[in-house]
């Protein structure tokens, strides 16, 4: 369980870095129940991540 906590902010990020590149990723990934049940909410919180996330 100890190796596998520091990677998880690195992973949150490539996913993140992954969608602003890629619109086809973007879609794919904003559409699983992952991103709705856990980060929907808190995007739409924070505006600068919103923004990041939606252009």
């Amino acid at each position: 369980m100890i190796p596998v906590i520091p990677q998880v902010p690195f992973f949150i990020l490539g996913v993140v870095c992954l969608s602003a590149a890629s619109t086809r990723f973007k879609r794919f990934f904003v559409g699983t129940s992952l991103y709705q049940k856990y980060l929907r909410e808190h995007v739409e919180k924070h505006e600068k991540l919103a923004e990041f996330l939606n252009e």
